[in-house]
């Protein structure tokens, strides 16, 4: 019924964290707000997180996060790749 309107059904496997690309980029967030803890308490005005985001989280670091994950081998790996700039 989905493809009869034109959508693409894609079923993904069972969650797990060695999958999951984005488990290392929670990974290097939580270590960058240890690291820069200070920092976010003397700044409350700021948004701490997506501050930490475009600091700790690079798009090659992503590219790298999502191939090690296994999805290298998928058929949008390059859309994955050409969204990210990389």
């Amino acid at each position: 019924m989905v493809e009869s309107r034109g959508a693409l059904l894609r079923f993904l496997a069972p969650y797990c964290c060695i999958d999951s690309p984005i488990e290392p980029s929670f990974n290097s967030l939580k270590s960058y707000l240890r690291r820069h803890g200070e920092w976010a308490d003397a700044n409350p005005e700021h948004d701490v997180i997506k501050h930490a985001l475009k600091h700790c989280v690079t798009a090659e670091q992503a590219m790298h996060y999502y191939r090690g994950c296994g999805y290298s081998n998928r058929p949008d790996y390059q859309a994955f790749l050409d969204a990210m700039g990389v």
